[in-house]
């Protein structure tokens, strides 16, 4: 089973950068989760993923954990996310979440939600 991408958007520092903030600058492109085959993004670390249930009913979320240089895990499993509810999970370090092809893996349970990923 082939996972299925997430592209990532960067956390623009506008402070920093002084800039203007003009109309779609800003915007997190979210994409339908891959109920079938997973998803994953590059884990470099420190990564934000947002994540959305559009559905009518309750849905859920799994981060697959890796474990870190002492051999712990923790997986996130099936965190229930209600209809319509937006939820953000991070930042996902390196260490216990990336795992050995450089990913981090995130599973939902339904097509209708919806994830976006946030790079800083």
């Amino acid at each position: 089973m082939a996972r299925t991408a997430i592209t990532s958007a960067s956390i623009r520092n506008l402070v920093a950068q002084h800039t203007t903030v003009i109309a779609g600058s800003a915007d997190l492109d979210v994409e339908a989760g891959d109920d079938v085959n997973g998803n994953e993004t590059d884990c470099a670390g420190g990564d934000l993923i947002v994540v959305e249930n559009t559905d009518a009913g309750a849905q859920t979320v799994s981060f697959t954990a890796a474990p870190d240089e002492i051999g712990r895990s923790g997986a996130i499993t099936d965190y229930s996310l209600a209809a319509g509810a937006v939820a953000i999970f991070g930042p996902f370090q390196s260490a216990g979440w990336r795992q050995t092809d450089g990913k981090l893996y995130i599973d939902v349970s339904d097509a209708l939600v919806f994830v976006g990923v946030l790079r800083t």
